[in-house]
């Protein structure tokens, strides 16, 4: 009986140590994206500066930190 639970459990532990269980980015959490419409027009550090967004259908844009009206704004594209 005690071979019958420690097979049972170096079997567990084989599966919690395989691939399919293992997080996609080896560990660390994702990076998460903003959305492009919660971004533009927001304050930004520097001009020039640039930040990627993201909009509802997955793509990947970049918003770029510019000087208009006497402030600082983030300037995206314009998304689907």
């Amino acid at each position: 009986m005690k071979k019958l639970a420690g097979l049972g459990l170096v079997l567990v532990l084989l599966a919690l140590a395989s691939p399919a269980f293992s997080h996609p980015t080896g560990g660390r959490p994702p990076v998460l994206i903003p959305y492009c419409w919660n971004i533009e027009g927001t304050s930004c550090p520097s001009v020039g500066q640039t930040t990627k967004c993201t909009d509802a259908c997955s793509y990947t844009y970049t918003c770029t930190c510019i000087f208009w009206n006497g402030q600082r704004y983030w300037d995206c594209p314009e998304v689907c």
